[in-house]
């Protein structure tokens, strides 16, 4: 369900709010499949997933007045649910055997985000002027989320299966290695503010347009956290090396430094266990050419 409301403010200003609410229904989640003695012994995919998506939109629109035009967006949303996709119930499954209890309630799923806006400001000379400025533009993009949700767990204290340059992202791998140490999903990772700029110039050539751009992505190069480490919540620490178990492993000459620059400087460990970095990207620079007719 979706209703919105838009309504101009003032010659070229105009404003719209709407709100959407999106029921998920029949998920793909794991489940107990029941044996003719109502014992669980077989875990299947089944449609018992369920959940729900609602929030508030927000655009503010400044139509292009000679030189100038701008946009905001801004949104206010909750996401929540028994599985954020078809295996993330598999923990809470596995203790079943141990302790006879399953929990069956919503949580805030791993991609909630309750903030997300974007700011598009442009400033562009006008083809009909005489200056070296014809054709020219300016267009910077600012984006801002709450970052996403992740939930804290307790410290290893048995390394088990896992090997002593993973144990940092073990329970990444095999969730049945996961000890929460609060609701899941209570976390959230930090807010990530960046900024894009684009110049370009279009140089008109008869009938052909020939358009020169440099795109800036993360215009002031900030070093954005995307993700972290489930025991800690930092992006540099995964609490290793403040575990009584990891004596034996840092008496190894070179082990110590040799895992820093391994997992914390180039997340091996972490990017092996996700397919995703820690880190957003640093700055990158984009020269490029264009011809339109």
């Amino acid at each position: 369900y979706e209703v919105a409301l838009k309504h101009e403010l003032m010659p070229g200003v105009a404003v719209s709010v709407g709100g959407y609410y999106k029921a998920l229904v029949d998920q793909a989640q794991l489940a107990f499949h029941d044996t003719t003695v109502a014992l669980p012994w077989l875990v299947v995919y089944k449609n018992d997933g369920a959940g729900s998506v609602k929030g508030v939109e927000l655009t503010l629109t400044y139509q292009r007045l000679k030189r100038f035009a701008a946009t905001f967006y801004y949104t206010f949303s909750q996401a929540r649910g028994k599985g954020s996709y078809p295996r993330s119930n598999a923990g809470p499954l596995e203790y079943y055997f141990y302790q006879p209890w399953y929990p069956e309630f919503d949580s805030p799923l791993d991609y909630d985000q309750t903030h997300r806006g974007t700011l598009l400001a442009e400033y562009r000379f006008q083809p009909e002027i005489s200056s070296f400025l014809r054709g020219t533009g300016i267009t910077a993009l600012l984006t801002f989320n709450s970052g996403h949700r992740f939930t804290k767990e307790e410290e290893i204290r048995v390394l088990g299966a896992g090997t002593p340059w993973i144990v940092g992202v073990r329970s990444l791998i095999d969730p049945r290695a996961v000890e929460m140490a609060e609701p899941p999903n209570s976390s959230r990772t930090p807010w990530v503010f960046n900024l894009d700029l684009r110049v370009s110039k279009v140089i008109h050539l008869g009938s052909l347009n020939a358009e020169f751009y440099l795109n800036i992505l993360n215009l002031l190069n900030t070093k954005h956290i995307l993700n972290v480490y489930p025991t800690t919540g930092l992006p540099d620490d995964d609490s290793w090396f403040q575990s009584p178990i990891a004596e034996y492993w840092t008496a190894i000459p070179g082990y110590s430094d040799f895992y820093r620059t391994l997992n914390y400087q180039n997340r091996w460990a972490y990017m092996r266990a996700t397919g995703n970095d820690i880190y957003g990207s640093p700055r990158q620079l984009r020269l490029g050419f264009r011809l339109e007719r």
